[in-house]
């Protein structure tokens, strides 16, 4: 087992600490990556607040992935802040596309049964891709 130790301990918590930091100039291009993803994919729009609605806010997720070969890389996503729902009002309302498992196990073994090659990939945003409800 590889345990990896020197990464940083000093990932930021906000947009601001990202700003602060001693190593800002690290963080400001994953999160304009993530900006510029969220714009080009008509995410959100900017518009009046209707009275008595509540928005629901969003908050950076900052993290630092060390590849095999010991580059570190910068990660930032703008995420919704679901903790701010209301329970019985817009508690439920989230969705977060994950594999069923058995499909998952099906496919596994289809593969193996026809010999074929499994390759992995990553969709930067993935979940930007679809339309909502």
């Amino acid at each position: 087992m590889k345990v990896k130790a020197n990464l940083p301990c000093n990932v930021p918590n906000s947009y601001l600490e990202a700003k602060n930091t001693a190593d800002s100039q690290n963080w400001e291009f994953p999160m304009k990556n993530e900006s510029d993803s969220l714009n080009k994919h008509k995410v959100g729009e900017i518009v009046d607040k209707p009275a008595e609605t509540k928005f629901v806010k969003s908050k950076w997720v900052n993290s630092l992935k060390q590849s095999n070969d010991g580059v570190t890389k910068y990660k930032a996503r703008l995420v919704a802040a679901g903790f701010n729902q209301i329970k019985n009002k817009d508690y439920l309302e989230s969705y977060s596309a994950v594999v069923n498992i058995e499909s998952f196990r099906l496919l596994i073994a289809l593969t193996s049964k026809l010999n074929l090659m499994v390759k992995f990939f990553d969709v930067k945003t993935a979940y930007l891709y679809s339309d909502m409800e």
